[in-house]
């Protein structure tokens, strides 16, 4: 298996023990989001496990992790969003995706296909994340952009489904045209899952001590 693949567990394994030493301080804004760490570690992990025995056929696993995904990142948002969305209507937004998540492998694609839900959820996230962006800008409340954690998360959130769509647009196009090419895009969407967990761990950390400053 190639050294970069090694590199996605090691950084969310950061993300969940920066998480968990903060959780006293995190847990009423970001618990989702912690959650939804621990969960990408634990299918990451699972594919390591299979790889190991031999198994590469797991594209099953994106069936269940990505609508999952989405859930824990759609209602951390709902929280973030607060004011700019109406709580019902990312109720329905997460209700219909998931719905579609379960009809897809039924009627749309094999339960063992590569599932295209997430090129639909990364659209979505995005759209979260810029409208977060349109809250701070108009807000402008926030003295320091660097020091406020959920700048280092939703940056986090918006440059890595923003690849992740761009990867899975592209992918089965390059697949077909180089295995070559594609084994390079591969590496960029490894990196960019290394990169994204990062800034989560650093947000983790601001947030932490944030927390612990106002409180003292």
């Amino acid at each position: 298996m190639p050294f970069y693949l090694y590199l996605g567990p090691f950084v969310e394994l950061l993300a969940i023990i920066t998480g968990t030493y903060f959780l006293k301080q995190i847990r009423n804004s970001f618990l989702f989001l912690y959650v939804f760490v621990i969960m990408a570690f634990l299918t990451e992990s699972t594919q390591f496990i299979m790889y190991f025995f031999g198994i590469t056929r797991n594209h099953w696993l994106g069936q269940i992790y990505f609508p999952l995904e989405f859930l824990f990142l759609a209602l951390f948002y709902s929280k973030v969003l607060v004011g700019i969305v109406k709580k019902k209507w990312m109720m329905v937004i997460i209700v219909v995706f998931m719905a579609y998540c379960i009809l897809n492998p039924i009627f749309l694609q094999k339960f063992t296909q590569y599932s295209h839900v997430r090129s639909f959820s990364s659209i979505l996230l995005i759209v979260f994340s810029i409208l977060y962006y349109y809250r701070i800008m108009t807000e402008a409340n926030i003295k320091k952009l660097v020091d406020e954690p959920m700048i280092w998360i939703n940056t986090a959130i918006l440059i890595n489904f923003s690849g992740v769509l761009f990867y899975n647009i592209l992918f089965t196009l390059l697949l077909e045209y180089s295995n070559d090419i594609a084994k390079q895009a591969a590496i960029f969407n490894a990196f960019l899952n290394v990169t994204f967990y990062f800034l989560i761990a650093v947000g983790f950390w601001k947030a932490g001590k944030q927390k612990k400053t106002v409180s003292s």
